[in-house]
């Protein structure tokens, strides 16, 4: 297909969009998730690949998007719920995939890390009641992919990740390197006292999912995916990915 064509369908699916007016209510985790989403701290928007994603296909089939952030248990929650429509970022597992109708086609490829502290001198020795030298942190309710982890601990949030590894509770922690990097400079932390892993733990695709508690979750599905297509064929999404240095998730398959 000409590259004319595509961009021709992709104002076409924007065009026709105007036609609905419904407001769909849709969430992302409260802590910045770079670069998928996260707050501008000159301009205090909301930016990332994930939010242009979601604002771009729902335009394009006419609806309007009212985005809450929420904690990232409580939008899992809220998705089972039925108490938001959407959630704009979110890795399939069996169990999400019970109460959430995901999109049949990715938004772009994640990447998960184990992230060190390049001085493990001042690990404390292991004492009565505390953690192993050798575990690794994590956000509770994230999915790190099919590895089975015994010494994984679980904290809150993204923001605990940067000061749990400079105390040196854990050997390590699980982020991809953009959402480390973002709040261990919040947190003071200099890039060049941490390395990542040569190897990802994991990667995998990351997508939009409908609550099942609405009775239009299939159409949803089926709109979003075809608008999916269209902008993923069109220049704008390349453009996307070059700007917050993503992959498609075709690209790491064929490797």
């Amino acid at each position: 297909m000409r590259p004319a064509q595509v961009l021709c369908g992709f104002v076409l699916l924007l065009l026709a969009g105007y036609l609905r007016a419904e407001t769909l209510i849709a969430a992302l985790g409260a802590d910045d998730y770079a670069p998928f989403y996260f707050t501008d701290v000159e301009t205090g928007e909301l930016q990332g690949a994930s939010v242009d994603i979601c604002l771009t296909l729902a335009s394009s089939l006419g609806y309007r998007l009212e985005i809450q952030r929420l904690p990232f248990a409580r939008l899992l929650t809220s998705l089972e719920e039925g108490e938001i429509d959407l959630a704009c970022n979110l890795y399939i597992t069996p169990e999400r995939q019970e109460y959430a109708h995901f999109v049949d086609i990715p938004q772009a490829l994640d990447e998960m890390y184990i992230i060190r502290m390049k001085d493990h001198s001042a690990m404390p020795p292991e004492k009565p009641g505390e953690h192993t030298p050798d575990t690794i942190g994590g956000v509770r309710g994230y999915y790190y992919g099919p590895r089975e982890a015994d010494n994984l601990v679980l904290y809150n949030d993204d923001r605990q990740l940067p000061l749990i590894l400079l105390n040196h509770r854990v050997a390590g922690v699980l982020s991809n390197i953009p959402t480390f990097r973002l709040h261990a400079r919040r947190a003071g932390l200099d890039d060049d006292v941490w390395v990542a892993d040569p190897e990802p733990w994991f990667r995998g695709p990351i997508y939009m999912a409908f609550s099942r508690q609405r009775a239009d979750n299939a159409q949803l599905v089926g709109d979003f995916t075809r608008a999916m297509i269209s902008y993923q064929a069109s220049p704008e999404y390349q453009t996307l990915l070059e700007r917050y240095g993503l992959r498609r998730v075709t690209d790491w398959k064929t490797e």
